[in-house]
């Protein structure tokens, strides 16, 4: 599946140290660990979710160091997005339509401490 692909190779990324991550978010997370963890992923999500041809993107705060940070819309671009996330029995949307944004990918790497 795409959505699994994504998180797979995201924590291969983040695991080789270099400060860049990638993964996907929600406000209808089928799983916890696709919620949003910030203000800033909060508010990204809320504005790709009504705006979902512009990224959100500014500087966020983690563990005390500064992040470029960018949240793309996730869409449904397939009929087995929508079916997997109708379907499945953890998912608190059973509405989705293709092309709906299902949440967004956030994508973040830090900023030099010079800036």
């Amino acid at each position: 599946l795409p959505a699994q692909m994504l998180a797979l190779s995201g924590l291969r990324v983040k695991s080789g140290g270099s400060g860049l991550e990638y993964r996907l978010i929600s406000l209808w997370p089928i799983y916890e660990k696709n919620r949003s963890t910030t203000w800033f992923e909060q508010s990204g999500l809320e504005v790709v979710t009504a705006n979902p041809s512009k990224p959100f993107t500014g500087v966020d705060q983690k563990d005390g160091r500064r992040y470029f940070t960018a949240i793309y819309a996730d869409t449904a671009v397939s009929p087995s997005c929508v079916s997997c996330h109708n379907s499945h029995p953890l998912s608190p949307k059973k509405n989705y339509k293709l092309n709906d944004v299902m949440g967004g990918v956030v994508i973040s790497f830090p900023l030099s401490d010079n800036h």
